[in-house]
């Protein structure tokens, strides 16, 4: 049985919080996403110079708070006094929070997709404090952990067979199916634009759960129905079917 539950429409996932209108990845984002509707909130995860699991999509910390320098070679004494960027490239009162951080704020109903960031090698450093953290907070159940690296979601699943994942894809391939199953996981999460309804009913068919992000429209929400998930920076966009 895979993550998600049977129900009429697909899981709504806040992808990155609701940063159409609040900074990306942010609690408050986070926060908002819920009130708009969604069922869950997606994030990234990234580990600091010293070992502290924070809330960053990208290995640099200047597009989302004006600081040039990496991720991987601060500390997060440092990082934790910079503040986010808003929708409009100013700078927010919200600060960069830690894995922690998030499961502490977000709702107890509230599902959370991690995705892990960084190479096969950052396992080591990610992974302990990631599941320590899920299982502190007794949210097992309601955590979904997602990569594009299949060799880091396998190390994962491999040290925690019990964490429910999915393995992110950009694009189709034929034997996707068969890397899937060598990382163990029968959960995909596909980009919009590679969207192939006939392919995604072989892959559900086959005992595969299947998410869609990129969806940059709402209207195109009508298209991609057969989905078990879709990840919207507007949660709201769901309402207006």
């Amino acid at each position: 049985m895979g993550f998600y539950r049977k129900k009429p429409q697909p899981t709504v996932w806040g992808h990155r919080g609701l940063p159409r209108k609040w900074p990306e990845n942010s609690l408050s984002g986070f926060d908002e996403a819920r009130l708009q509707g969604a069922d869950g909130i997606e994030c990234d995860l990234r580990v600091t110079l010293d070992g502290e699991v924070i809330v960053m999509h990208d290995p640099l910390l200047s597009r989302t708070t004006g600081v040039e320098k990496a991720v991987g070679e601060t500390a997060w004494s440092e990082i934790s006094t910079l503040r986010l960027k808003g929708p409009d490239g100013s700078l927010s009162q919200e600060r960069v929070p830690r894995v922690k951080d998030v499961l502490e704020t977000v709702d107890a109903h509230c599902l959370i997709n991690f995705e892990l960031k960084g190479r096969t090698q950052d396992g080591h450093a990610l992974i302990p404090p990631l599941m320590k953290a899920i299982a502190e907070h007794h949210a097992e159940d309601r955590v979904l952990v997602s990569s594009f690296n299949p060799l880091l979601l396998h190390q994962l699943i491999v040290e925690h067979p019990e964490v429910s994942t999915a393995l992110l894809m950009d694009g189709l391939f034929p034997d996707m199916q068969a890397l899937a199953t060598q990382v163990g996981t029968n959960v995909l999460h596909i980009n919009q634009e590679s969207y192939d309804s006939k392919f995604i009913n072989h892959l559900r068919t086959a005992g595969f759960q299947i998410g869609i992000y990129e969806i940059w429209r709402p209207q195109d929400l009508l298209e991609i129905r057969q989905a078990d998930a879709w990840f919207l920076d507007d949660p709201g966009w769901s309402k207006m079917l």
